[in-house]
C-alpha cells in the first residue's frame, strides 16, 4: 500500500473502532507506516488503514454486502451512518441482521423498532418484493415461510454484548411468530408470559444494562403440523449467574425479583419482609447504592406484570406467595445473618437471632435446625457420625451456598412450570418448530 498526502482514510482507533482522517504526511511502504493526521503522528500497520472515498463514507446500504467494497472499516462506518439516520438495522446477506440498540421506544417514522405498525408493514410485504428496510422480523418471517412451504425447522440466534438489546429482540421474535401464524390469543398470551417471568427472576441491572439477562435461553416454538399455528413451546435455560444472589458490583443490583417483591401488597410485604422494611435493610440488595432502574422499567411494573404472567401459566396469587415470594424473602433474611465468636473456646454463634429466625420460618426450617446447619458439620469416623463446630471463616460460605441453592431451585421450578403450561401432548414428536437461542452477553 502506498499512502500519500491528501488521502482520505479510515484508521483503527482504540476508542471508536475506526476513525475518519486525511493524511497530512506519510513515510514508509512496508508493513508499517508513519502517518500524520490532524496534527498527530502515529505508527500504523497497513491492515489498520483503509483508503476510502467521500462517497463510500456517506453510504447507508440496507445490506452491507451491497457496499461497493466489503471491509470491516467501511462496515463500521455504514452502521454509524445508519444509526445517525435513526434507522438502527442493517442486513448482511439474507440470514444476518445487525441492530444497534436505540435505547428508546419512541422513534420517528413507524415508531418503535418492534412496534405493531412496523410489524404489520412487514407482514404485508409480498415474498417476491424486495425489502425496503432491514429488520430482524424479516428473518422471523423467512423462518416461518420455510416452515410453511418446506416443513423446515429453523433456529434464530440472537447474540451480542451486554446491553445490545438481545432480550428485547428475542421477545419480539416470539411476538412476531405468534402474530404471523394467527395463533390462538390464549396460546400467544402463555408464550409471551414466559418472557416476563424469566426476565423478572433471571435478569438484573448491571453497570451497562438495566435489564441484562443473567442466563442463556433456548425457546423452541412448536407449531401444529396441520394449521401451522403456534401450539406451544419448550424452554431450556443454562448458566444462570447464581453468584449474583450473594455478590454483585456497587453500581449493580441483585435479580429484579427481589426488588419487585417490595412492591407486593402491604400486608403480604409486612408478613414476608417485616413492617416498614425496604431494600436498603437487606445486605444482598446493595444498601447505600441506587436501586432504581431505567429503560422504561419499574419495580412496580415488574411485580404487576409477573403476577399476571404467573397466573396465565396456572400459578395463582396464593401459590405465588407460598412457592416464590416466601422463599425469596427467606433468602434476603438469611443473607442478613452474621456470625461471631463467643466464649473461651471461640465457639461460633449467630450474631442476631432475628434474621435467622425469620429466614427459618419462611424457608420452612426449624430455627434450631438452620442454626445447626450453618454452624456445624458432621463427619464419619469409624462408621459413626461425629459433629464438629465450624470455624468462623466457613459459616458465611455455607450460608451463601444455601441462599444460592434456594434461588436456583426457585428458578428451576419456574422453568418447569412454564414448560408444563406450554407443553402439548397432542403433537407428534417431529412437529415443525422454530428455535430462538438467546445467547446472553457479559461485560
Amino acid at each position: 500500500m502506498v499512502l500519500k498526502q491528501g488521502d482520505l482514510i479510515l484508521h483503527s482507533d482504540t476508542e471508536d473502532g475506526w476513525t475518519v482522517g486525511r493524511i497530512e504526511s506519510a513515510t514508509g511502504t512496508g508493513e508499517k507506516v508513519r502517518i500524520k493526521i490532524s496534527g498527530k503522528e502515529g505508527l500504523f500497520s497497513i491492515n489498520q488503514i483503509k483508503v476510502v472515498t467521500e462517497e463510500s463514507l456517506r453510504l447507508q446500504p440496507t445490506d452491507l454486502l451491497e457496499s461497493p467494497e466489503v471491509h470491516e472499516s467501511l462496515a463500521f462506518q455504514h452502521i454509524k451512518n445508519i444509526y445517525t439516520a435513526e434507522k438502527y438495522c442493517v442486513s448482511m446477506g439474507d440470514d444476518i441482521c445487525i441492530i444497534v440498540n436505540p435505547y428508546s421506544h419512541d422513534l420517528p417514522g413507524d415508531g418503535s423498532i418492534y412496534g405493531d405498525k412496523r410489524m404489520h408493514k412487514i407482514l404485508n410485504v409480498n415474498k417476491n418484493e424486495p425489502y425496503t428496510e432491514a429488520h430482524p422480523w424479516h428473518l422471523a418471517k423467512e423462518a416461518y415461510r420455510r416452515l410453511c412451504e418446506t416443513n423446515t425447522s429453523t433456529t434464530i440466534i440472537v447474540t451480542g454484548e451486554s446491553g445490545a438489546g438481545k432480550t428485547e429482540s428475542a421477545r419480539a421474535a416470539m411476538k412476531f411468530l405468534t402474530t404471523a401464524s394467527k395463533s390462538s390469543p390464549v396460546v400467544a398470551e402463555r408464550v409471551m408470559a414466559v418472557n416476563c417471568i424469566l426476565e423478572v427472576f433471571g435478569n438484573a441491572k448491571t453497570a451497562r444494562n438495566d435489564n441484562s439477562s443473567r442466563f442463556g435461553k433456548h425457546t423452541s416454538i412448536l407449531f401444529d403440523p396441520d394449521t401451522l399455528t403456534v401450539s406451544g413451546a419448550q424452554i431450556s435455560t443454562y448458566l444462570l449467574e447464581i453468584t449474583r444472589v450473594t455478590s454483585h458490583g456497587s453500581a449493580e443490583r441483585n435479580f429484579h425479583s427481589f426488588y419487585a417483591m417490595f412492591k407486593a401488597p402491604e400486608k403480604m410485604r409486612n408478613r414476608l419482609l417485616g413492617t416498614g422494611k425496604r431494600p436498603n435493610d437487606f445486605k444482598c440488595l446493595n444498601p447505600g447504592a441506587t436501586n432504581r432502574i431505567g429503560g422504561g422499567m419499574t419495580d412496580e411494573g415488574n411485580y404487576t406484570e409477573v403476577v399476571k404472567a404467573l397466573a396465565a401459566i396456572g400459578i395463582d396469587e396464593a401459590q405465588q406467595e407460598d412457592l416464590l415470594w416466601r422463599p425469596l424473602a427467606g433468602i434476603a433474611h438469611l443473607l442478613n445473618t452474621d456470625f461471631i465468636k463467643s466464649g473461651k473456646e471461640d465457639i461460633v454463634t449467630i450474631a442476631d437471632d432475628a434474621p435467622l429466625t425469620s429466614a427459618a420460618l419462611l424457608l420452612g426450617i426449624p430455627p434450631e435446625s438452620l442454626t445447626f446447619m450453618l454452624t456445624t458439620h458432621t463427619i464419619i469416623i469409624k462408621g459413626a457420625p461425629v459433629q464438629q463446630r465450624l470455624s468462623l471463616s466457613k459459616c458465611a460460605p455455607i450460608r451463601d451456598g444455601l441462599a444460592k441453592f434456594v434461588y436456583k431451585s426457585i428458578f428451576s421450578f419456574l422453568v418447569d412450570k412454564v414448560n408444563e403450561s406450554l407443553s402439548t401432548t397432542s403433537l407428534p414428536e417431529n412437529s415443525p418448530r422454530i428455535g430462538i437461542l438467546d445467547l446472553f452477553g457479559f461485560e
